[in-house]
């Protein structure tokens, strides 16, 4: 099943259409980093890619960590 989301950055409406598992994910993902309401600029587009990058290489690390305790 397929579910549409819709986020507006820069005066562009961007639909996205996706697996309704993982829509129902990102959309709590987009409300936390978002104003999924209104316009969103390129700087907040910005932070938030930061943002989840910095999320990512924490758990990177944490994973990298976990790894090193299994193996040993």
């Amino acid at each position: 099943m397929k579910k549409k989301i819709q986020i507006t950055v820069n005066g562009n409406h961007f639909d996205i259409e996706l697996e309704a598992k993982f829509a129902n994910f990102l959309e709590l993902q987009l409300q936390k980093d978002f104003n999924i309401e209104t316009n969103n600029d390129h700087k907040r587009v910005l932070h938030a890619y930061v943002a989840k990058c910095h999320e990512l290489y924490e758990m990177e690390l944490k994973l990298q960590h976990l790894l090193k305790k299994i193996e040993n």
